[in-house]
């Protein structure tokens, strides 16, 4: 589904489908549930009008949130990046560190690292990051404000649950040939946490890998796999060299 979102981006970077594309590549990987990054209202100045958690700090993703590296294997020099690298798209890092100041799940300030995709560069969640965070310096939001935003007709928009629902379910139509309404509707905001953990099984991941990366503190990830085709070859496969008769020395 990336794809459809990739296909879709326009000449202007912060155009809509230029930033939902890069949300939904972020998401991939991320799973983020919506409140780390849609909010409630379009529209508002970047300071006002946006979920906060308890303490006042934007519920969503910030700038803040968000900081690039380069691999251990480069010079000390080049491991040192500065405000300036970090806000240009432009520059190639390796690594994203991506900061959960309040979470669901208790685990309050908990870091994850996410690495640079050279083999698939266009669906890349370092350069993703990079772009998102670029955007929201050209649109002027402060580093302690949320970050998902889009300017449509010269306004500044923020992306709502519904803006995302209805990109998503967009999406689903074209790619799955959906027509029925009733399936249609079961792609929300969600599928964005459960599609990054079925792509996580389906590629083979074990339990302890999914719940770390995408932040489950039980096995309750496990209502959202699906029987995909991939499996269903997966499967086939195993039971093609497997035998209950055969004698293990």
């Amino acid at each position: 589904m990336i794809q459809h979102w990739i296909h879709n981006i326009t000449d202007d970077p912060d155009s809509f489908d230029s930033a939902i594309a890069d949300w939904m590549i972020l998401g991939s990987q991320l799973g983020m549930r919506k409140s780390e990054w849609t909010q409630p209202s379009k529209f508002g100045s970047p300071e006002s009008n946006f979920a906060i958690n308890i303490d006042g700090s934007s519920k969503a993703f910030t700038a803040d949130d968000f900081s690039f590296q380069f691999s251990s294997d480069h010079t000390a020099a080049k491991n040192t990046t500065t405000k300036d690298q970090q806000q240009n798209s432009d520059t190639s890092f390796d690594l994203l560190r991506v900061r959960w100041r309040f979470q669901k799940n208790n685990d309050n300030g908990q870091v994850i690292v996410f690495s640079k995709d050279n083999v698939n560069p266009t669906t890349c969640v370092v350069a993703a990051a990079q772009r998102i965070i670029a955007r929201a310096q050209r649109l002027h939001i402060p580093s302690h404000c949320p970050i998902a935003v889009y300017k449509k007709n010269g306004k500044l928009c923020r992306f709502t649950d519904n803006d995302a629902r209805k990109s998503i379910q967009a999406c689903a139509t074209s790619v799955y040939n959906l027509t029925n309404k009733s399936d249609i509707a079961k792609f929300t905001n969600h599928s964005v946490r459960v599609g990054a953990c079925v792509s996580l099984h389906c590629g083979g991941a074990d339990t302890l890998t999914i719940k770390t990366r995408l932040r489950w503190r039980s096995d309750s990830f496990a209502m959202y796999l699906r029987n995909t085709p991939l499996l269903a070859a997966q499967h086939t496969k195993i039971l093609q060299h497997t035998s209950v008769d055969n004698i293990v020395a």
